[in-house]
Protein backbone atom coordinates (compact mmCIF):
# COMPACT_ATOMS: atom_id res chain seq x y z
CA UNK A 1 0.00 0.00 0.00
CA UNK A 2 1.16 4.22 -1.03
CA UNK A 3 2.31 2.71 -4.12
CA UNK A 4 0.99 4.35 -7.28
CA UNK A 5 1.60 5.17 -10.47
CA UNK A 6 3.17 8.57 -11.62
CA UNK A 7 2.38 8.55 -14.97
CA UNK A 8 1.08 6.19 -18.06
CA UNK A 9 3.73 5.84 -20.49
CA UNK A 10 2.52 3.71 -22.82
CA UNK A 11 -1.15 3.50 -22.88
CA UNK A 12 -1.07 -0.01 -24.93
CA UNK A 13 -2.14 -2.92 -23.42
CA UNK A 14 1.30 -4.08 -23.68
CA UNK A 15 2.18 -1.65 -21.59
CA UNK A 16 5.79 0.14 -20.91
CA UNK A 17 7.85 -3.10 -20.04
CA UNK A 18 9.65 -0.46 -17.46
CA UNK A 19 13.14 -2.21 -16.05
CA UNK A 20 16.50 -0.91 -14.85
CA UNK A 21 16.16 1.17 -11.94
CA UNK A 22 18.66 3.38 -11.07
CA UNK A 23 18.58 6.10 -8.62
CA UNK A 24 20.42 9.38 -9.47
CA UNK A 25 20.52 12.71 -8.29
CA UNK A 26 17.39 13.01 -6.95
CA UNK A 27 15.98 11.12 -10.09
CA UNK A 28 15.22 7.74 -11.03
CA UNK A 29 16.44 6.62 -14.07
CA UNK A 30 15.18 3.44 -15.96
CA UNK A 31 14.24 2.02 -19.33
CA UNK A 32 11.08 2.26 -20.87
CA UNK A 33 8.67 1.95 -24.21
CA UNK A 34 6.43 4.40 -24.62
CA UNK A 35 4.84 2.59 -27.85
CA UNK A 36 6.84 5.39 -30.53
CA UNK A 37 10.25 5.09 -29.55
CA UNK A 38 10.82 1.77 -28.66
CA UNK A 39 13.01 0.82 -25.29
CA UNK A 40 14.87 3.94 -24.50
CA UNK A 41 15.92 5.92 -21.55
CA UNK A 42 13.65 7.70 -19.01
CA UNK A 43 13.73 9.59 -15.63
CA UNK A 44 10.96 10.24 -13.01
CA UNK A 45 11.02 12.52 -9.57
CA UNK A 46 8.09 10.52 -8.59
CA UNK A 47 5.39 13.55 -10.33
CA UNK A 48 3.55 13.12 -13.48
CA UNK A 49 5.41 16.91 -14.97
CA UNK A 50 8.77 14.66 -13.73
CA UNK A 51 8.58 11.77 -16.49
CA UNK A 52 10.10 12.03 -19.41
CA UNK A 53 12.16 10.39 -21.98
CA UNK A 54 15.66 11.62 -21.51
CA UNK A 55 16.60 10.63 -25.17
CA UNK A 56 15.89 8.80 -28.47
CA UNK A 57 19.33 7.15 -28.34
CA UNK A 58 18.54 4.62 -31.20
CA UNK A 59 15.52 6.07 -33.48
CA UNK A 60 13.25 3.62 -34.30
CA UNK A 61 10.84 1.51 -33.05
CA UNK A 62 12.59 -1.41 -31.09
CA UNK A 63 14.97 1.17 -29.14
CA UNK A 64 17.65 0.96 -27.68
CA UNK A 65 17.64 -1.24 -24.34
CA UNK A 66 19.69 0.86 -22.11
CA UNK A 67 20.46 -0.92 -19.13
CA UNK A 68 23.43 -1.99 -16.46
CA UNK A 69 24.16 1.48 -15.52
CA UNK A 70 26.49 2.37 -13.44
CA UNK A 71 28.24 5.33 -11.70
CA UNK A 72 31.12 6.89 -13.32
CA UNK A 73 33.67 9.65 -12.32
Amino acid sequence: NGTTRAALINESPSGSDPGEFFPYNGVVLFRADNGAHGSELWQSDGTPEGMMMLRDIFANAQGSGPGGFTLFN
